[in-house]
């Protein structure tokens, strides 16, 4: 008889019960295989019936994951709840993985929101936990694009979650989610965004350094760069998102001419040079923004030497035709600058 024949059996009278049940004590004496399979009736039993089961609960398996993490990642929400349940009613006995900062970070990044609605309802586990990246579980909802996950940390915000949290390389949650494109995910973190702060400024050394001590916001912060200087914006540049580009574009708060990298490069240096046409050309058209189109880096060249540069012809045409309309600053030197593939 397979599983769901024996526990059909053990409905049928107490004797059968007694029956089906050894049988499937027998069958799943691994209660990680159990959580795997998602089978909650037998995982159900063998947390009434386990005589080790504390200690079954901290083995890991062969990919160090627990019978908690096994079912959290795969999604098997009933078991996750019987787990939960199950701690809880433990008073005595602390079973600390199953709040370890790794398993929510990993339902965080699968996108598994009924196991992260679950989990949030607990309140033993800290929501600010960093893995050896120094990424939080919002980090990475944010980085993967999670829109129900992250609207669900957003609502538990008050609940001192830490959303200007930064990564080992500087990256936070926002940042990640301008370079990965996730136009949903950015959205929602600009309505939790507060318009009058003065989110751009610096240190005396013209950088923002990555903040140590632990300090929680309601609102996220839009222009913090990261630690080589990149802000949102010239995320979202870089790789050609334009949607977001607009979006970040239209906040009063953005550093439209911050400068990053080795030699002082703006966003609109950063969409010429890697031949977004179309982000460039947004950017022109929002010349109202005071964004310095003819900005020089600190070896002297602008958006249109960059473009000529790295071969971009669309872009290189693009400035040109803008060149009245929108004050571009070419000189003949320059024009003759062309790159070889665009002569």
């Amino acid at each position: 008889i397979d599983t769901p024949g024996l526990i059909d059996c053990a409905l049928v009278s107490e004797t059968w019960k007694v029956l089906a049940v050894n049988v499937l004590l027998k069958r799943w004496e691994n209660i990680i295989e159990a959580c795997k399979s998602g089978k909650a009736e037998v995982v159900r039993i063998l947390l009434e019936r386990s005589k080790n089961l504390d200690c079954e609960l901290e083995e890991r398996d062969n990919d160090g994951l627990t019978a908690f993490m096994s079912a959290c990642k795969l999604g098997h929400t009933e078991v996750v709840k019987l787990l939960l349940n199950y701690s809880n009613a433990q008073d005595e006995i602390a079973i600390d993985h199953i709040y370890e900062c790794s398993t929510f970070e990993l339902v965080c990044n699968n996108g598994q929101k009924i196991v992260v609605d679950r989990i949030l309802n607990h309140s033993d586990i800290d929501l600010n936990a960093r893995d050896d990246k120094w990424k939080t579980a919002f980090i990475y909802a944010c980085e993967n694009g999670n829109n129900d996950i992250v609207k669900l940390l957003l609502d538990h915000s008050d609940n001192c979650i830490d959303l200007n949290a930064r990564d080992r390389y500087g990256g936070t949650a926002f940042s990640w989610a301008c370079l990965n494109g996730h136009i949903d995910v950015v959205k929602l973190l600009l309505d939790h965004s507060e318009i009058n702060n003065n989110l751009s400024a610096k240190d005396n050394d013209g950088e923002t350094h990555v903040k140590v001590e632990w300090r929680f916001w309601k609102t996220i912060d839009l222009s913090d760069e990261e630690d080589v200087g990149m802000t949102p914006l010239m995320l979202a540049c870089i790789w050609g998102h334009t949607d977001i580009v607009k979006l970040l574009l239209d906040c009063v708060n953005i550093e439209l001419n911050a400068t990053a990298g080795q030699w002082g490069t703006t966003a609109f240096m950063y969409a010429c040079a890697h031949g977004h046409k179309n982000v460039a050309k947004l950017i022109m058209d929002n010349t109202d923004n005071n964004i310095d189109l003819n900005k020089m880096d600190e070896r002297g060249r602008t958006a249109y030497m960059l473009a000529c540069r790295k071969g971009h012809r669309d872009v290189v045409q693009l400035l040109l035709e803008y060149l009245q309309d929108k004050g571009i600053l070419i000189s003949k030197a320059e024009k003759n600058m062309v790159h070889k593939d665009i002569r």
